[in-house]
């Protein structure tokens, strides 16, 4: 079994949850790989912070390739610097109308499992503290 938020699956509403724990370039584009291999048009949530687990420089977020998620239809995008992630979407080909923002993690989270559709996955790629706090409110429990 996966450690917490490292390909972890959780299931909630008939839907299922897949967190994988996004930290860097590297990282995030290796989940964005693991999300196409399983899902060609997948249901995505993107959790970018900055707090200190996460390191304070989000420049990187330049450096992974997004552009990857384009035959996504539904992309909810929320944490700390919700805004900069988006800002960094928007330079993709992914079109506007495929997106949303919601900078307040819960409800991001409760929007992006109502968008998607039942018996489908939803892929939370998110940075440490953002998965941290994505598990506590999907399984009501603390990690630390």
């Amino acid at each position: 079994k996966p450690a917490f938020g490292r390909q972890e699956e959780i299931k909630v509403r008939d839907k299922n949850i897949f967190i994988l724990l996004s930290k860097n370039p590297t990282g995030f584009n290796q989940s964005i790989q693991a999300v196409l291999s399983k899902d060609k048009n997948p249901q995505v949530m993107l959790v970018l912070n900055d707090r200190i687990p996460d390191g304070r420089d989000i420049s990187w977020i330049w450096d992974v390739d997004f552009e990857n998620l384009n035959n996504s239809k539904n992309i909810t995008i929320s944490g700390d610097r919700a805004l900069d992630m988006a800002i960094r979407i928007k330079y993709t080909d992914i079109s506007e109308s495929s997106f949303t923002i919601n900078e307040r993690l819960e409800d991001a989270i409760h929007q992006a499992i109502d968008k998607t559709p039942k018996e489908q996955t939803l892929y939370i790629l998110a940075t440490y503290s953002g998965m941290l706090e994505t598990r506590q409110i999907l399984t009501g429990k603390k990690l630390l």
